[in-house]
């Protein structure tokens, strides 16, 4: 079966970084992306991330802020988690 898709995604890899939207303690969690679009972003995360959860995405090497997304999807990936993310 073929997936219907809006936008075409371009394989991306990078490391970043991201918070939790309402976590006041501003932990950062780490992540590796898998590919972009123009509205959404792929993701491999060792933290958890549930369907509807807010995220600010931040840059290593400085937590200047980069962009903010709303968990699309999520599905476990060996230990890991595969996650879709909406970016606004």
């Amino acid at each position: 079966m073929k997936e219907a898709r809006r936008e075409v995604r371009t394989p991306y890899q990078t490391d970043l970084a991201f918070v939790h939207y309402g976590d006041r303690s501003g932990k950062r969690h780490f992540c590796t992306t898998v590919d972009i679009s123009d509205s959404g972003i792929g993701i491999i995360s060792d933290s958890f991330l549930r369907f509807g959860q807010f995220v600010e995405f931040t840059r290593m090497h400085d937590g200047g802020m980069v962009a903010n997304a709303v968990v699309q999807w999520s599905m476990p990936l060996g230990d890991r988690f595969r996650v879709g993310l909406f970016l606004f």
